[in-house]
């Protein structure tokens, strides 16, 4: 410790010549502001120009010691004359670091002590505009002055490395200089494609891990190389720069090696390493689940999958980071449960990224993700597959292309005469009732009240690429949720909290609103047979309804006490599933499941202390026709009050589907 202190000590007065310079430099601050009344507050003008004057004077300081340090003293023989006398490469390197690091600092603060007294010791960073915010410049206003302590020694010492490495190798005038610049253009590469993928995939907290990781390597690199030129350079510039590259490279290589499989490897979990569950978008049919969660031990990456809960087959989706639309557009699969259809991001200059739908056929043995480029897209689109998955509809605010999803040709594309979703109110949906036949739900703002919604209802026929309105339902206080039917000729809009409107499913025109009664809670569903289940609660009781198609009251069957309840469907044809409980209850996921036979009127008890994984299965598809089959997946998948996913199937009997830990 006494040597590296007595080579910094001979560094420190070696280069004491620059602490008067930057003193002096420090009073010009304060004249400028004497001088020039124009520019603003005299203090404002001074500590600006203080602290970007005290930044450049450490920099540039740094960069000049750190180019003469080791180059200029393996050039003059200095090198070989320290290491005969009792002094190691590492203490000689260590002792020139700490003493031109304390001419830089000293320097730094020097340039800044006039502003500062100026001042009356309470110097403040000057707050500059950078993009839309505004930032302490170098640094974020908010930081402590320990952090931007630490942040400015980062600088001084990354500065000092940098021009320490630089002087080596072009003094040393080996060809080893290209092959810096190969190799260094190599590692800049793998750490971009690594950076790239942990920052579309949303890892927010391995991406703070990767850039300090990075840092660390940068340091630590230069630092070894350095070290093993002073030990070995002697008197040859060249053997130098060869030493200290083969050094710096061999852990460069190393540490870019380690960041990009510990990129992949959180890049890649499987459905097991979750450690909650986001959401569930189960299919109408089939076995297939669409569910985002956050992955254990991957710094807040959250990935998508599409997982086949009969077999344990997955496919992993990519993340649900920045800019992605799978944070609020989960993928869609269709209704014969047979393909899946989802967007995803690329990585834009701008702050808007291209965005492209894909789509894959879940029963092929291996299939191929499909990707349907849409030129300009940069909205999150609304995607919908027809029942046989032959169609897909890619739906813009201002535009709708409808493609061939087996043959790849584009089949028609139309635009609306007003945006989709502009001033929307609720949500804007599409289904296809026919093959060659999309329509759509545009929610809008009612022209007499701001309140209120209508549902403008279009139609685009496909094999004459026509798009036309076809009618208007409304005005609501609310439309959430809008749900059709199979044969998508009837909508139920829930209006209200207590209030169900039954319209047609082409022009609008209002069928049968059912409101009132004292009952403060309705929900209602179509069934499989196209009659209606409703769910009423009145002074805490609730009773399930069968409706015929029209609306009318046919059978009424209390479930005891319940202020809410979920419909999801029919557990068996003509028995139909609910989660119901008081809203605290449903809250904590305390529901109970009950299965109401609509034609005996028993009322079976399956399992309490749930809440249903997918209770709005149509909301995250976007269609309002894809009603989920009886006995699918979406009357099974529950989440238990530990919060992991479960299969319910049988009264009591549970599965384990995610072991949410």
């Amino acid at each position: 410790m006494k040597r590296i202190a007595a080579v910094a000590r001979l560094e420190i007065a070696e280069k004491a010549i620059a602490f008067p310079a930057a003193l002096a430099i420090g009073i010009l601050p304060v004249v400028l502001a004497a001088g020039l009344h124009g520019l603003g507050p005299a203090a404002e003008v001074r500590d600006i120009a203080a602290v970007f004057l005290a930044f450049l004077v450490g920099t540039l300081l740094a960069v000049a010691l750190g180019f003469t340090s080791t180059a200029g003293d393996i050039a003059s023989g200095r090198i070989a004359f320290y290491l005969v006398r009792p002094l190691s490469a590492l203490e000689l390197w260590t002792g020139k670091l700490a003493g031109r690091l304390a001419v830089v600092f000293g320097a730094a603060l020097l340039a800044a002590l006039p502003a500062a007294i100026a001042d009356g010791g309470g110097m403040r960073l000057p707050v500059v505009p950078i993009g839309q915010g505004t930032r302490a410049f170098p640094f974020d206003a908010e930081r402590t002055p320990a952090g931007l302590a630490a942040a400015v020694a980062l600088i001084f010492l990354l500065a000092y490395l940098v021009s320490q490495a630089a002087g080596i190798a072009l003094l040393g005038r080996s060809g080893w200089f290209l092959a810096d610049l190969a190799a260094l253009a190599a590692a800049a590469g793998a750490l971009w494609v690594a950076g790239r993928a942990l920052l579309l995939g949303g890892a927010g907290g391995a991406r703070a891990a990767g850039a300090a990781a990075v840092v660390a390597l940068v340091f630590g690199a230069l630092a070894a190389g350095s070290t093993r030129s002073t030990a070995h350079g002697g008197r040859d510039p060249g053997l130098g720069h060869r030493v200290r590259s083969g050094t710096l490279w061999v852990v460069a290589a190393a540490g870019v090696a380690a960041i990009s499989i510990l990129a992949a490897w959180i890049l890649h979990p499987s459905p097991d390493d979750l450690a909650s569950v986001a959401w569930i978008a189960p299919a109408p049919r089939g076995d297939w689940i669409a569910t985002m969660g956050r992955a254990r031990w991957r710094g807040g990456y959250s990935p998508v999958f599409l997982e086949n809960l009969a077999t344990g087959a997955y496919l992993r989706l990519g993340g649900a980071g920045i800019g992605t639309p799978l944070r609020s557009r989960p993928p869609v699969i269709s209704a014969d449960g047979r393909a899946a259809a989802w967007t995803t991001a690329g990585l834009a200059l701008d702050s808007l990224p291209s965005l492209t739908p894909r789509t894959i056929r879940l029963d092929a043995r291996q299939p191929d993700r499909v990707a349907w480029e849409t030129k300009g897209l940069r909205e999150e689109p609304l995607l919908v597959l027809s029942g046989d998955a032959s169609r897909l509809a890619i739906v813009q605010s201002d535009r709708i292309t409808v493609w061939d999803a087996e043959g790849g040709r584009m089949l028609a594309v139309a635009r609306p005469t007003r945006p989709l979703w502009e001033n929307a109110r609720g949500f804007t949906a599409a289904s296809f009732p026919g093959r060659d036949v999309l329509r759509l739900y545009a929610v809008r703002a009612a022209a007499l009240s701001a309140r209120e919604s209508v549902i403008d209802i279009l139609e685009l026929d496909v094999a004459h690429r026509r798009l036309s309105r076809t009618g208007t339902a409304g005005p609501f206080s609310r439309t959430f949720p809008i749900v059709a039917d199979a044969s998508r000729e009837r909508l139920i809009v829930r209006d209200g909290p207590a209030s169900i409107a039954l319209v047609d499913g082409r022009n609008g025109s209002l069928i049968r609103r059912i409101d009132g009664g004292g009952a403060l809670s309705r929900a209602a569903d179509f069934l499989s047979d196209g009659r209606i289940a409703l769910f009423e609660s009145a002074e805490g009781r609730g009773t399930l309804a069968l409706l015929s198609r029209e609306g009318e009251r046919r059978k009424e069957f209390p479930v005891g006490p319940a202020e809410r309840a979920f419909i999801l469907g029919e557990r068996r044809p003509g028995a139909v599933e609910i989660v119901a409980g008081s809203r605290a209850d449903l809250g904590v996921r305390n529901g109970n499941v009950l299965v109401v036979d609509l034609e005996t009127g028993t009322i079976e008890k399956w399992c309490d202390h749930l809440l249903p994984a997918a209770p709005y299965p149509r909301l995250l598809s976007g269609d309002p026709g894809a009603a989920p089959a009886p006995g699918s997946l979406a009357t099974r998948l529950f989440f238990d009050r530990d919060g992991a996913l479960v299969e319910l199937v049988a009264p009591y009997r549970m599965r384990r589907v995610l072991p949410v830990r």
